[in-house]
């Protein structure tokens, strides 16, 4: 059986992939971007979370990559 692999875990799996220096800059991109708060962020990256589909596209966009 597969488990689904939520948003939180691609998020973090995307983040924990970025070198140490630049972790916390790209949160703060993402935030920015988004017009969230890096409490939202942090909320995002708790396990099973879903992020709506806007921010994710918006995530995505920020990253220059496919995440989601």
């Amino acid at each position: 059986m597969d488990k689904k692999i939520s948003d939180s875990e691609k998020l973090n799996a995307y983040i924990s992939s970025l070198p140490h220096g630049t972790r916390f800059r790209f949160a703060v991109k993402i935030a920015e971007g988004c017009e969230v708060t890096l409490p939202t962020i942090d909320r995002w990256r708790m396990p099973d979370i879903r992020i709506k589909d806007v921010y994710k596209e918006r995530i995505e966009q920020i990253a220059g990559v496919k995440i989601f």
